[in-house]
């Protein structure tokens, strides 16, 4: 295709489906096989291309109604997805497609700030190691593994939450893994009003997240 003629088939769509595009694009330049779709057809390359993204769209929504957040996009690999018939009939996605993309939501969490390094979490609260090593030791605090590295949650950080007020759910929570306490203050409550119990905190909802914190630990011991 002619630079002129690109540039008047990119005027024709929105700049965000430009962007879209331009995305997908550039990771399928990298992907294996990416010759054998330079062979196909325009019209069955954007087919498989709307076919593949309606299927992710809706594993990403199904995931996220579930409180987990993230997106398969940013593994750097093959992501196998169920692929859509004409019908449109919806495929339950595998259990290894899950599996990966709960790696590359940790790896994100990592990468975005949201979980830090001992030494990142000391610069942080201005403690020392030993300080937050007792924090862990008498449960105030907790830390997750990703990729065999420790890392703690950055919003224990967050001056918009009330840190002593985090160290006494957190104890609350007990010896409840890592994850799991993760998942408990920033996963997505209907009891909340659909927002999460880290979220409700920084509106002042003690009490509340309080209560689900023992609703919880109630349901553990039964």
């Amino acid at each position: 295709m002619s630079a002129s003629a690109d540039r008047r088939g990119r005027e024709g769509i929105s700049d965000r489906a430009d962007r879209a595009l331009g995305s997908a694009a550039g990771a399928l330049s990298y992907a294996d096989g990416a010759d054998d779709v330079f062979g196909m057809s325009d019209a069955d390359v954007g087919r498989l291309i709307k076919q593949k993204a309606r299927v992710l769209k809706r594993v990403v929504a199904d995931l996220t109604a579930k409180g987990t957040r993230g997106h398969p996009l940013t593994e750097p690999g093959s992501l196998e997805l169920p692929v859509e018939s004409s019908e449109r009939e919806y495929v339950e996605p595998r259990k290894e497609d899950f599996e990966v993309w709960g790696r590359v939501y940790r790896q994100s969490l990592v990468a975005e700030k949201k979980l830090l390094s001992s030494g990142d979490m000391q610069e942080a609260l201005a403690v020392t190691r030993q300080a937050l090593s007792a924090a862990i030791k008498a449960s105030r605090m907790f830390t997750v593994e990703v990729d065999g590295q420790t890392y703690y949650p950055a919003f224990f950080a967050d001056g918009n939450v009330d840190r002593t007020v985090l160290e006494k759910i957190s104890r609350m929570l007990g010896s409840m893994p890592g994850w799991m306490k993760w998942d408990f203050f920033t996963a997505l409550r209907g009891s909340l009003g659909d927002v999460s119990p880290l979220d409700a905190l920084r509106k002042g909802k003690v009490s509340e997240v309080k209560r689900i914190a023992q609703a919880e630990l109630e349901e553990m011991a039964r």
